[in-house]
């Protein structure tokens, strides 16, 4: 196995430069967290951008806690959950104290198969596609784990349900990463104050806890690095879409099947899809030869990890299926024709060995 030269991800932050102004700002204010201005003003600077108003937007120090909140304070108790995600999604939902079944996702689009229940949906969105706000249940409690989909296309949040809310991830990796940091989007604007509260620790104006709540602030400083992040977008989707062309290219040279994304948005994954658990055993061997990391981003599904394996679970073919073919290739905003050429090469010498 040769040392690996190609990583899965090369986070890009804003440079200091960019960030230094509104650091300086902070120092002069003397404010560093609590909500100061600079949080206030990302919510509505991303409320602007995801067509929404500032009183339905609320920061949060990293998007688990978002989920972790959104799911708190609302009064459904049973929620279903697809497998088919990143152990933080359900691991949101019991430190909530929820009671969590899994469901099995669509073939088509990877997309939770919600029963016609009274329950819950905790679904996803995978890998950064992006949320139709149409296909949202109004009659549910619905949360959506949207955590790497800030640069997806995504239809106007106003429309959202009262009873749903979106959350999205500033991490590094992420698009629009500024470190660490979430968004949390609630459909009711009253929901969104207590979401607030919930992060204070359950105050709701005084130092008195209203509700079981949590230090989940967002503070000023990530504040300031998502505000650099936002200035740059336009260049950063740019890069984020060429990137996305390079790989579209080499699956459709190799034959492969991809995650279902949609080439004009801007995300940080590109997932193949091998033929069989045994093909895709001989691209990660064939992929580590030439130095070039791969990742089974979600391994086997939640259900087969033992902090929920005792979880009640419908049928999960669909979600078995694609954690036997499915394969993380390196992705980033400076992907390189050069290294893409290079996994070509890996992965044909894995199917005709």
């Amino acid at each position: 196995m040769s040392e690996v030269t190609l990583p899965i991800m090369r986070p890009r932050l804003p440079r200091a430069s960019a960030i230094l102004p509104r650091l300086s700002a902070i120092d002069a204010s003397g404010l560093y967290s609590n909500r100061g201005p600079h949080v206030r003003e990302l919510e509505q600077r991303f409320a602007e951008k995801l067509g929404t108003t500032a009183d339905r937007v609320v920061t949060v120090a990293n998007a688990t806690l978002g989920l972790m909140g959104a799911l708190a304070i609302s009064p459904q108790t049973h929620w279903v959950a697809p497998s088919w995600t990143f152990s933080a999604t359900i691991a949101a939902a019991m430190q909530a104290g929820k009671h969590v079944s899994f469901d099995d996702v669509r073939a088509h689009d990877w997309w939770l198969d919600a029963p016609d229940t009274s329950c819950g949906v905790l679904s996803v969105a995978p890998f950064g596609s992006g949320v139709s706000v149409s296909a949202v249940d109004r009659e549910r409690e619905t949360v959506i784990d949207a955590a790497a989909s800030l640069g997806a296309i995504i239809e106007p949040l106003d429309s959202l349900p009262a009873g749903a809310a979106i959350v999205f991830s500033l991490g590094a990796t992420k698009v629009l990463g500024a470190g660490e940091g979430g968004i949390a989007v609630f459909g009711d604007a009253e929901r969104a104050r207590r979401f607030t509260a919930w992060t204070l620790l359950g105050f709701d104006g005084d130092r008195t806890s209203t509700m079981l709540g949590i230090n989940a602030r967002m503070s000023e400083y990530t504040a300031a690095v998502a505000h650099a992040a936002l200035d740059q977008w336009q260049s950063e989707r740019d890069e984020w879409r060429a990137a996305r062309i390079l790989a579209h290219e080499a699956e459709e040279r190799l034959g492969l099947d991809a995650a279902p994304l949609s080439g004009t948005d801007a995300n940080p994954y590109w997932i193949i899809l091998l033929h069989s658990a045994e093909e895709r055993r001989r691209a990660e061997w064939a992929l580590a030869q030439h130095g070039v990391d791969s990742r089974r981003w979600w391994g086997d599904g939640c259900h087969r990890q033992a902090a929920y394996a005792q979880l009640d679970r419908d049928a999960l073919h669909v979600t078995e299926q694609l954690a036997e073919r499915a394969l993380g290739l390196p992705f980033s905003r400076v992907l390189a024709r050069s290294e893409v050429a290079r996994i070509e090469q890996a992965l044909l010498e894995a199917r005709f060995p």
